[in-house]
């Protein structure tokens, strides 16, 4: 039998009676079902390579000991699946992926079952450390034969894995944000960061509807669901996007249909590399412009325009002049061509296309506001205008401001007083929506 709602405001289980049909229980509308289901179901199943690197240092720790000290520096054996005919000149997202169990356990199984997730039409990379380490991550990018894109990193962690999760934050702070993960997910687990100072990372909690019976006897998993919704919480309080998705009718598991839909949700919100420039013959003083555009660094981009603008000598002038006018026409072409994107999105987009559509957004805004004062300034603008009669991306914006804004309320009933008005007036949109579900079902007392 169903667990029946816990006591709550009185506000929040009047709405939710009045908005669902009765024969479904208010709990059950928490759940967010539409992502149980693959958006990559009607594609083709993806082939590869699986790689393995190093012999490892991933051994069992002594008897009696969960988990073993990971000295700086010490590579472990990982695992890595490239996905079959990728592009040449085009890069990809990887999703770095930790396993659960023994510390030094292999992370050969878990790259196989996550691989699942990279399709024809969408290849992912995947890598799978066997300890919680980065340095995996950065062989990768020292061999750099690999087309990956760093900005379309996602790190995911199971159960233990959560302490992966926690390193690839150790490695933002240790590489001075210089490693910047698009995406953190946890997946019955959680680490404690500041999220904040990851400058706006989304971060996801999952959790099984069934973990707390299933570890009844269990002391440290016993209150893991509940300790994963005050986790999620807490998270979003300080200004950062936390969210917590349960999964209906699981336990502690990993890898299922369930958990593989909701990854793809997730990676596809991921918004697509804004460009890539042509390769050509550049002197060390302009090549790092190119790599800035196409690391899509705005800030960092925007300052060595500026720098590049005020150089004296002619030679290099000459030299940069045609760099400058292809990076910024690329720029503007790119900008237009996403706004008109994002305007298209309606009530029936569904949640990856909104998410993703949000994402762009925001980088849209920051591209011109950071330009806007140059030569190319006007011509940003008026690639923007498209966003202007977006009726449906308005309303998705104003949703968005207001769940953020009930997040930072800490009294609990004008918080739960403002979720009921939000979800009663904007439950067509993902964040009045999908999002405000999530949040409610976080609040519940298990």
């Amino acid at each position: 039998m169903r667990r029946s709602l816990p006591a709550r405001p009185a506000v929040l289980v009047a709405l939710l009676t009045l908005l669902i049909p009765s024969r479904v229980s208010s709990e059950e509308a928490l759940f967010r079902s539409d992502l149980y289901v693959s958006p990559a179901s009607a594609e083709t199943k993806g082939t590869g390579t699986f790689l393995v690197f190093h012999e490892g240092q991933g051994e069992l720790p002594p008897e009696g000991q969960y988990f073993r000290e990971h000295q700086p520096g010490e590579i472990a054996e990982f695992h890595l699946f490239v996905p079959d005919g990728l592009a040449p000149g085009k890069t990809y997202p990887v999703l770095i992926v930790y396993h659960g169990g023994t510390d030094g356990g292999s992370g050969k199984g878990t790259c196989a079952s996550m691989a699942a997730l990279s399709t024809k039409e969408n290849p992912v990379i995947v890598l799978s450390p066997n300890m919680y380490t980065m340095d995996a991550w950065n062989e990768i990018l020292k061999e750099g034969k690999y087309p990956v894109d760093p900005s379309r990193v996602a790190v995911f962690g199971f159960s233990s894995g959560g302490m992966g999760v926690n390193a690839a934050f150790k490695e933002f702070e240790r590489s001075e944000g210089r490693f910047r993960p698009a995406l953190l997910v946890c997946a019955s687990t959680f680490t404690t960061f500041d999220l904040t100072r990851l400058h706006g990372t989304p971060y996801v909690v999952i959790a099984g509807e069934k973990e707390a019976p299933e570890f009844e006897k269990n002391p440290i998993l016993r209150d893991r669901r509940a300790t994963c919704r005050r986790n999620a919480v807490e998270m979003g309080k300080g200004g950062g996007e936390s969210r917590y998705i349960e999964m209906q009718g699981e336990g502690h598991s990993c890898g299922g249909p369930k958990h593989l839909a909701v990854l793809h949700h997730l990676l596809r919100s991921l918004p697509p590399p804004a460009f890539e420039l042509r390769p050509r013959k550049l002197s060390a003083e302009l090549e790092l412009a190119v790599r800035l555009a196409r690391a899509e660094d705005w800030a960092a981009l925007r300052a060595e325009v500026t720098r590049l603008d005020a150089i004296e000598d002619a030679k290099a002038r000459t030299a940069w002049s045609p760099l400058r006018r292809d990076i910024m026409a690329e720029l503007v072409r790119w900008t237009k061509a996403q706004a008109k994107s994002v305007a298209a999105i309606g009530p029936k987009s569904g949640s990856p296309a909104v998410a993703r559509a949000l994402n762009i957004h925001d980088r849209l805004v920051r591209v011109e506001e950071l330009f806007r004062d140059t030569t190319d300034g006007p011509a940003l603008t008026r690639a923007l205008s498209d966003l202007d009669r977006a009726a449906h991306l308005r309303k998705e914006l104003e949703a968005r401001r207001r769940f953020r804004e009930i997040l930072a309320e800490r009294d609990p009933k004008a918080r739960g007083s403002a979720l009921a008005e939000l979800l009663r007036e904007s439950r067509d949109t993902e964040y009045g929506g999908g999002r405000t579900r999530e949040l409610l079902q976080a609040l519940q007392e298990p």
